[in-house]
């Protein structure tokens, strides 16, 4: 039993060897060089295949660069045009102060005339000071219809 064990062993390991070796030769005769004709025939086709894969990268590609440049337009026609947020800021706040200002100068002088007008009749009192300057052009439209119902008793 030991023999055969052995046989079958030893046919097996020779058997794999010599199919290893013919599938390194290739599919032609053992021993026998490619024909020239048949390898260049390969290499004709290998390069066709490479001459269209790059074609097919190349279109895609192409596809890729339509596609990118028609989601940029789209996004100039959704955002309607307007300056960079650096510059607006900077602009309304500008505005904004200058309002703020005007108001608060207009607060002031408005108040200014109450007191004066207060100290000139010797009437009234600082209450209307706090109004005018809180209230603004109505605190002192109110004092002028209090002054001048007062003028009229």
């Amino acid at each position: 039993m030991r023999k055969y064990m052995w046989i079958v062993g030893l046919s097996g390991i020779l058997l794999s060897a010599a199919v290893l070796a013919q599938d390194k030769q290739g599919p032609g005769q053992p021993g026998k060089p490619p024909d020239p004709l048949q390898q260049i025939e390969l290499e004709t086709r290998h390069l066709n295949v490479q001459a269209h894969q790059d074609e097919v990268n190349f279109q895609r590609q192409m596809k890729e660069l339509q596609v990118e440049k028609q989601r940029a337009e789209l996004e100039k026609i959704r955002q309607p045009a307007r300056p960079p947020m650096s510059q607006c800021p900077m602009r309304c706040h500008r505005g904004m102060g200058a309002f703020l200002m005007g108001c608060f100068l207009i607060h002031i002088l408005l108040a200014v005339w109450v007191y004066q007008d207060i100290r000139r009749r010797n009437a009234g009192s600082g209450i209307w000071i706090v109004v005018t300057l809180l209230i603004g052009f109505f605190g002192a439209l109110l004092y002028a219809i209090v002054r001048l119902g007062d003028r009229q008793s």
